[in-house]
């Protein structure tokens, strides 16, 4: 087999690499790896096709302020650990260039990251709000996971594409799917074929500590069976689909038999009707969301305030949101007390209030006249189309 070669240049810096193991659902595809780069010098590591070259230097993406960044090779290097290319940073496993900044969402972080550049040197790094843009805290260092959890190199593509030729009898010119992952592009729902991928799959169970405690609300077996049923009877329907077949439900998914089996090892807590139960009584809030072709588009949420003395607390996701949905109540004589969270607006007399919180779902607890109304209940959809706009 002849050996090919991959070439990296630390420019600059050097680069040390510490017992580094990369696997694949557990399993070890390069392992013990020591490596220091000197100062300034070129080295090329050598070996054949499907050695791990290519993830070995996905490994390597981490940055550091002072660090020299060539940005054309940055976005290839993106690009090939999952990364999706868009024009404004909303999610995990999306970066945006503009100029001399660089925003990305490394996946595992919890907050995206700014880097800005002075010519093709690693000025500053900095945590920033995708909603608002502002920047905020300083680091000196960032570590960027793969963005998908499939490997788009040429050992990845390479076992797709042998795994899809053993199990689909179908002209594969005529397959999009294929022809995707031959050309390295993500496809949308390429993750149901990631036994594909991979010789053998793990489950949530391999990764579960000893010390797991389970919330069991409602009859799972029933709805496992259901949603058993439903994905078969999908499978039924297209699995002679020429243009995108589909995996066996068996190579992807666990039966309900097996996940109550493996739940058993671990302690429960079950939610079931009971006579000696306690009531804690919620009521469905009404339909609140708004209409730009009304005249008064936010008619229903003031009707509700108008028609009910209850405490309103407002939730936005950030603060960047907070502060736009403040500037449209304001427009419609709702002024709303800002709180840092959900306990301080308990402990005041104020009505309405406004906090930040992750909720797609509101509150209403009529006993205690407490109401919670989120910011996607106001907007529906275009909170879910806004995290989309940019995508390419």
């Amino acid at each position: 087999m002849q050996n090919e070669q991959t070439v990296i240049s630390p420019k600059s810096l050097p680069l040390t690499i510490r017992d580094l193991t990369v696997a694949y659902h557990r399993k070890p595809v390069i392992w013990d790896i020591d490596l220091t780069i000197p100062e300034g010098k070129l080295v090329s590591i050598v070996g054949p096709n499907g050695a791990g070259k290519t993830t070995l230097i996905k490994a390597c993406l981490d940055l550091s302020v002072g660090q020299q960044l060539d940005i054309p090779q940055m976005r290839h290097q993106l690009t090939d650990a999952g990364y999706q290319s868009v024009e404004s940073v909303f999610e995990h496993g999306e970066f945006a260039v503009r100029g001399s900044i660089i925003d990305i969402f490394p996946m595992g972080s919890a907050q995206p990251f700014r880097i800005d550049l002075f010519d093709d040197e690693i000025e500053t790094l900095r945590t920033f709000d995708p909603e608002s843009q502002r920047s905020d805290l300083r680091v000196e260092k960032i570590r960027l996971l793969p963005g998908k959890e499939y490997p788009l190199d040429a050992t990845g593509i390479t076992a797709f594409r042998g795994r899809f030729q053993e199990l689909f009898d179908i002209d594969l010119r005529q397959c999009p799917l294929y022809q995707d992952v031959s050309e390295g592009i993500s496809s949308p729902g390429l993750e149901y074929y990631l036994a594909l991928f991979f010789g053998e799959l793990n489950s949530l169970f391999d990764f579960l500590p000893e010390n797991t405690i389970y919330c069991r609300i409602g009859d799972l077996q029933e709805a496992g069976r259901l949603f058993w049923d439903d994905i078969n009877s999908r499978y039924q329907d297209r699995q002679i689909d020429r243009f995108r077949p589909i995996l066996n439900p068996h190579q992807i998914f666990l039966k309900i038999d097996t996940v109550l089996s493996e739940l058993k090892r671990y302690p429960q807590i079950s939610f079931k009707d009971s006579s000696s139960s306690h009531d804690f009584y919620t009521a469905r809030l009404p339909d609140l969301s708004s209409n730009i072709k009304l005249q008064r588009p936010f008619s229903a949420v003031q009707d509700f305030l108008q028609a009910h003395d209850d405490r309103v607390l407002f939730v936005a996701e950030s603060a960047g949101r907070r502060e736009t949905l403040l500037e449209v109540l304001k427009q419609i004589d709702i002024v709303p007390q800002v709180y840092e969270h959900w306990s301080q607006f308990l402990a005041s007399d104020q009505s309405p209030g406004i906090t930040i919180a992750p909720l797609d779902q509101g509150l209403w607890l009529p006993q205690e006249k407490l109401v919670l109304i989120t910011e996607a209940q106001l907007f529906g959809n275009r909170i879910a189309q806004r995290r989309r706009r940019g995508k390419k």
